[in-house]
């Protein structure tokens, strides 16, 4: 069985790119601002800014977008369709330095093995860079459960329920991500993570 391979990454996706695929997907679709976020479960506003390069999104707004215009995350911010599913295709290989990057003002985001359709999780190395509540982007919340291991770094993660865990490097964390949640870097540098979030649950 030949494994699919990823192609290699491109620079971490700036706002205008993304806000002129969204902007594209959504006349493709022929779908309105207040039909899309309605759809997304978020303000026409923030679609209009992100639309406009004014705005960046928290993977659980990102999702909730890319769901509303019917494509694939990874397909709206590589700018291609992604191919073959988790059950039929053969094995899908990233390599070191590859996958689809955006980055948010508090987080690094690099997408592996995006070139799967209708996986049951998302596979996804971030840096963080927040280092303070007021840099965080808020709680994110979204179906599933989600798993983390820190590769570098010293990462403390707050829950909606005010429980803070310090998580450091070689330790791994598996919770709900139903329950409100965000990421600070808590060491000298950047904390680097990798981790997977279900489609389930």
């Amino acid at each position: 069985m030949q494994a699919i391979t990823t192609p290699p990454s491109e620079p971490a996706l700036d706002r205008e790119t993304l806000s002129a695929r969204v902007r594209a997907a959504r006349h493709d679709k022929r779908m309105t601002l207040v039909q899309v976020a309605q759809a997304a479960g978020i303000s026409a506003a923030t679609v209009s800014r992100v639309e406009r390069g004014q705005m960046s999104l928290t993977y659980e707004k990102l999702t909730a977008l890319a769901r509303a215009l019917g494509i694939e995350l990874s397909s709206l911010l590589a700018g291609s369709g992604a191919t073959g599913s988790s059950s039929s295709a053969g094995p899908s290989l990233t390599r070191a330095g590859q996958g689809v990057s955006y980055r948010s003002d508090a987080y690094l985001y690099t997408w592996l093995n995006a070139d799967l359709a209708r996986k049951r999780m998302t596979p996804t190395r971030m840096v963080v860079y927040a280092r303070t509540v007021q840099e965080s982007p808020g709680y994110s919340r979204h179906a599933g459960e989600e798993f983390l291991f820190v590769l570098s770094g010293a990462l403390q993660v707050h829950f909606e329920t005010g429980e803070a865990i310090d998580v450091a490097q070689g330790d791994c964390l598996y919770f709900d991500s139903r329950v409100g949640h965000f990421f600070l870097s808590s060491g000298e540098g950047n904390a680097e993570i990798i981790g997977a979030i279900s489609e389930t649950g």
